[in-house]
This record gives C-alpha cells, sequence and structure tokens, in this order.
C-alpha cells in the first residue's frame, strides 16, 4: 500500500487536531471559576425553594457543608413532588459542592 504525500498527510493532521481541540473545548465543564477560585453556582430560577435558597446562600458564603446539608434538606422533601426540573437542579447544586470540597465519591453515589 502506498503511502499519502506528505501534503495530505499534513491536512489530516490538522484537520484531526483541530477537531480533537473543538471537542474538547465543547466538553469542557459549565462552572465558573470565581476570583478565589472557587465555582459560582447561582440560582437559575426566584421560584427555588427557601432551603435551596439558603443552601445557595450558605455556598456563595463558603459553608459548603452547610450549603449540602441545606441542599438534602430540599431534596428529601421535594421527592414528594413532582417536580422534575427542581430535584434536578438540587441534585446538582449538591453533586457540585461534593465536588467543591474534593468527596468525589459522594457526588457520584448521589442517587
Amino acid at each position: 500500500m502506498q503511502r499519502l504525500p506528505y501534503r495530505i498527510r499534513r491536512i489530516w493532521l490538522v484537520l484531526f487536531l483541530t477537531t480533537l481541540t473543538l471537542c474538547l473545548w465543547l466538553a469542557h465543564p459549565t462552572l465558573t471559576i470565581g476570583q478565589k477560585g472557587s465555582a459560582e453556582i447561582t440560582a437559575k430560577s426566584s421560584a427555588l425553594t427557601q432551603p435551596v435558597q439558603q443552601g445557595l446562600q450558605l455556598y456563595q458564603a463558603g459553608d459548603i457543608q452547610g450549603a449540602i446539608k441545606s441542599w438534602e434538606a430540599a431534596l428529601s422533601n421535594q421527592q414528594h413532588h413532582s417536580n422534575y426540573s427542581e430535584e434536578i437542579s438540587i441534585r446538582t447544586y449538591i453533586a457540585r459542592a461534593y465536588q467543591q470540597v474534593g468527596q468525589i465519591s459522594e457526588a457520584i453515589s448521589l442517587n
């Protein structure tokens, strides 16, 4: 089998590297890194329940463990209702907070 000319191989290499860069860039996490180096979680909706809002305030104040407790309480209350979008938001907040404090296994095992 004959090798492709150098110019064609080079075009394929540039195309491959461009595609790889684009894929990695699009897969970048959507967390916004704040000035202090911690991830900032903002409320997506003003209709969130009081424990969720309290958790967001604790998180932004730096009390990540307190925020986790508040969100877990909100999650246990939320499971009795059928608002799945808010439940998904709460689970996302909890997972990001666990990730922030380095408890990756807890974030993964979040049911």
